[in-house]
């Protein structure tokens, strides 16, 4: 399974959307390091 720019694109808006993450200035916040953590499990 590929990574593509798109595919990494659709999970940051996903995790901004539910705020788990801030993104800013080039930089990515971690805001909901369990709801990161449950996600991903």
């Amino acid at each position: 399974m590929a990574v593509t720019q798109r595919s990494i694109n659709r999970l940051l808006k996903e995790f901004k959307e539910k705020q788990i993450i801030d993104l800013g200035h080039g930089k990515i916040q971690l805001l909901d390091h369990q709801a990161l953590t449950s996600l991903l499990d």
